[in-house]
C-alpha cells in the first residue's frame, strides 16, 4: 500500500530524468478502474508541450548513450530487470485496477516484463552483431536508429511497449513513450524503474495524453522512427502522416 501510495503522488510525465507535471496542463486524465467506476487510480496532468521538452531530451543524450556500448547497456537492462522483479507486486495491482485484468493476467504481464531481458540480451543481441556475408563480398553492420517514439495500447499496457523499448535501448537508441490513455499509470512504474536502475537522464522519456499528444510525438520532425501498436485505422493514419520520411 505504501508503494502505491508513493507512485500516484507521482503521476505525469517522466522527461530527463525527473519525473514532472505541468503547471497547466491541457487536460487532466483521470483513470477509472473498469471494474469499479468508483476506483479512480490516478489523475495525470497532461500536457502536449512536454512532447517537445521529452523528444529534446531524448536527442541530446543520444550521442553519448550510442557510445556508450553494448556491455554497458545491457548491464543496464539487467539492472532495470531486477528493479522490476523487486516491484512485481505493484505491476500486479496496478494492472489489475487499471485495465480492469484478473489478478493471474496482470501477475503474468508483471512477470513477463523481467522475462523480456532474458531474450532481449540473448538471441536479440546476437541478432544485431556485425557480421559477414557467406555468399557475397560484403558485411552487415548495425548501428543505432537515433530517438524513436513507442505508442503503447490498452490491452497489454507495459508488455508489448516493453518489448519494443527494450531491444531500442539496448542497441543505442533513445526513446519517448507515450502508453494509451486507458492505461497509463503502469507506465509511470516502468519510468520509475529505470531511474531506478540508473539509467543515464533523457535516455527512455513518457508522456501522457490521448490522441493530441499521439500525433504530436508520432509527427514530431525529429523523432527517427516510431514504434506502434494499436488499430489498424490509427497505424494507417501515421504511415500516411509519415509518407515522407519513409526511413521512420
Amino acid at each position: 500500500m505504501v508503494e502505491r501510495l508513493a507512485l500516484l503522488d507521482r503521476p505525469g510525465d517522466f522527461i530527463g530524468g525527473r519525473f514532472v507535471v505541468s503547471d497547466a496542463p491541457d487536460e487532466l486524465l483521470e483513470v477509472r478502474s473498469p471494474a469499479d467506476l468508483d476506483d479512480v487510480v490516478a489523475v495525470h496532468a497532461v500536457s502536449v508541450a512536454h512532447v517537445d521538452d521529452a523528444v529534446k531530451a531524448a536527442r541530446d543524450v543520444f550521442p553519448a548513450w550510442r557510445r556508450l556500448g553494448l556491455d554497458a547497456r545491457a548491464k543496464l537492462l539487467r539492472a532495470y530487470q531486477e528493479r522490476v522483479r523487486h516491484h512485481a507486486a505493484a505491476f500486479t495491482e496496478l494492472l489489475a485496477r487499471e485495465a480492469g485484468k484478473a489478478r493471474w493476467d496482470a501477475a503474468s504481464e508483471a512477470g513477463a516484463l523481467a522475462a523480456k531481458v532474458d531474450l532481449v540480451l540473448g538471441e536479440g543481441a546476437e541478432w544485431t552483431r556485425d557480421r559477414r556475408l557467406a555468399d557475397l563480398p560484403g558485411e552487415i553492420r548495425y548501428r543505432p536508429h537515433g530517438v524513436l517514439a513507442v505508442l503503447g495500447p490498452f490491452n497489454f499496457p507495459v508488455h508489448l511497449p516493453n518489448g519494443q523499448i527494450l531491444p531500442a535501448l539496448l542497441l543505442g537508441n533513445t526513446v519517448v513513450f507515450k502508453p494509451s490513455e486507458k492505461c497509463p499509470s503502469a507506465a509511470v512504474l516502468m519510468m520509475r524503474c529505470f531511474e531506478e536502475a540508473g539509467f543515464p537522464p533523457g535516455v527512455v522519456n513518457l508522456v501522457q495524453g490521448g490522441a493530441k499528444s499521439a500525433v504530436a510525438l508520432s509527427g514530431h520532425p525529429d523523432v527517427d522512427g516510431i514504434l506502434f501498436t494499436g488499430s489498424v485505422p490509427v497505424g494507417k493514419a501515421i504511415v500516411a502522416a509519415n509518407a515522407a520520411r519513409p526511413g521512420r
